[in-house]
């Protein structure tokens, strides 16, 4: 990726020191597909008619998983364990079948931790609706207690959509004024700041100043502490590389047939 300003000097230097080179996307900007986002910007908290047919705004995504919860009592449960630097709410959806007296084993999934991942949220969206509205997947929910958070990461997932696709990190004010954000996904305690991080507070990977110096992470932490003698199994939805696939409802009676199996 290279400014256009430094466009010639960068092929200088490339031709001089004998590097092998070749534009792979002339225009990242251009890249962008626009389509996947649709409406969203224009109305923002409305939801749109296919639910999966475009990358949802955080407000969307609230909105549907309220409905979730009042459509589906007791099924659906929606509780918001934090909020983040922006003040925006972050939710865990829990999803089980009531059995009174049985304190059932749980599995956590996190999403969009980064924020340009787009498509981990949209993945754990999907398998939301897929636990909470597919009657077929019910038995899924009958001994295990679904604990789900699309969005750990909302304020730099919204500053992606609408102003840095490639934004990382989150909006946090650093110790370098120009340069805002730590990576959530480095900021935990286990072997913080160690390879693969930075400390730097302009890099992508910034780990922040301490260990869960942010806000998200610190209500996350919390919320797994609490649940930590019923969690027998925690996934974390990433995405990598320019493969991103807006139009995936096609793929939906391919997950729909065999959710279980992609699922356990």
């Amino acid at each position: 990726m290279v400014d256009p300003s430094l466009k010639s000097d960068f092929l200088d230097y490339l031709r001089k020191n004998g590097i092998k080179h070749s534009v792979y996307i002339e225009n990242v900007a251009s890249f962008r597909n626009t389509d996947a986002i649709g409406s969203s910007f224009r109305h923002p908290s409305a939801l749109p008619p296919d639910l999966f047919s475009v990358y949802l705004s955080h407000q969307q995504m609230s909105n549907y998983l309220d409905l979730l919860a009042k459509k589906y009592p007791p099924l659906v449960h929606v509780q918001a364990f934090g909020t983040s630097f922006e003040k925006r709410r972050l939710d865990m959806v829990k999803i089980s079948t009531e059995k009174s007296g049985v304190e059932k084993p749980i599995i956590l999934i996190d999403a969009g931790i980064h924020a340009r991942e787009w498509i981990a949220p949209a993945m754990a969206l999907f398998i939301i609706n897929q636990l909470a509205e597919n009657e077929t997947n019910r038995y899924l929910t009958e001994e295990i207690e679904w604990h789900i958070c699309p969005l750990l990461n909302p304020d730099g997932y919204e500053y992606s959509r609408k102003t840095d696709m490639w934004w990382r990190k989150t909006r946090s004010h650093t110790k370098n004024k120009h340069c805002r954000g730590v990576d959530g996904n480095r900021n935990f305690d286990f072997h913080w700041n160690e390879c693969g991080a930075s400390s730097d507070p302009c890099s992508g990977c910034y780990a922040g100043e301490k260990p869960f110096s942010e806000v998200e992470t610190q209500a996350f932490r919390a919320y797994v502490m609490s649940i930590r003698d019923r969690l027998k199994l925690y996934l974390t939805f990433h995405s990598y590389g320019p493969v991103l696939v807006p139009n995936f409802q096609n793929n939906f009676p391919f997950l729909n047939a065999h959710f279980d199996k992609f699922l356990l």
